[in-house]
């Protein structure tokens, strides 16, 4: 058995990621032990040998991911005086903010942290991913001189639109279908999933913008009369919808 040890001060973070750890310690058989000690939250785990290279693959992208997102989620929020639970502005402007840069920071992190078997993640916030806050201040001060000149919603969109126009597109064209709900699926009808929505509890619009946003397909192709007026305008400014 190999072992690794995952630890935080904050209850909060562990439990965003527990569950992913859990299901991966559960497909291979690794034993898995949470505990709380002296105020600081543990999870413990025996990996056996034979599975660890899987292991190791498939949790460092989980544990980047989700701690990369934690980060940049809380730092854009304090900096920008973001309320994105009332203004979808302030959601697209989040999401966009994130993902900008989202997959080459995570893949350089990942690379930092892959020797590891102890994974302090206050330890790694203060040290591993504290040059890239540096970054994302420049970015947020440079955001908020913008937001200045920004004085009409259809105005602001079209900032989201060049921010985002700006990310590499991961998909080509997507179809927004719907039964009750409406639903991202590529042209080969696989849904299109958002890989956070584990981490925060969305409305139906919010996880469309934010699917979108994160993986910026290049057209979408509208299938569903079922579509709030809100969500409706907003992908007309985003992908000149007729």
């Amino acid at each position: 058995m190999v072992n690794y040890v995952i630890s935080d001060n904050k209850i909060e973070t562990i439990e965003k990621i527990k569950n992913g750890i859990e299901r991966l310690a559960k497909e291979l058989n690794c034993n898995m032990v949470c505990s709380t000690v002296d105020d600081r939250e543990f999870i413990n785990l025996e990996v056996p040998e034979k599975v660890e290279d899987y292991f190791k693959t498939e949790f460092l992208e989980m544990f980047a991911s989700k701690i990369l997102y934690i980060n940049k989620d809380q730092y854009y929020r304090d900096m920008l005086k973001l309320n994105c639970n009332k203004n979808v502005h302030s959601f697209m402007l989040l999401k966009t903010l994130i993902f900008a840069d989202f997959h080459y920071v995570k893949e350089a992190f990942k690379k930092e942290i892959e020797k590891f078997h102890e994974f302090s993640i206050d330890g790694i916030e203060n040290f591993i991913l504290r040059k890239n806050k540096e970054g994302w201040k420049t970015i947020a001060l440079e955001t908020n001189r913008n937001l200045a000149t920004i004085a009409s919603r259809k105005t602001f969109r079209q900032f989201i639109r060049y921010l985002i126009e700006n990310l590499n597109n991961s998909q080509g064209a997507v179809n927004l279908m719907s039964d009750e709900i409406p639903y991202l699926v590529t042209n080969d009808l696989k849904k299109l999933e958002y890989s956070f929505s584990e981490l925060e509890d969305l409305s139906n619009d919010q996880l469309i913008l934010a699917t979108l946003i994160e993986h910026f397909p290049a057209k979408v192709n509208v299938f569903s009369k079922n579509l709030s007026e809100e969500l409706t305008y907003t992908l007309e400014i985003l992908y000149d919808l007729q």
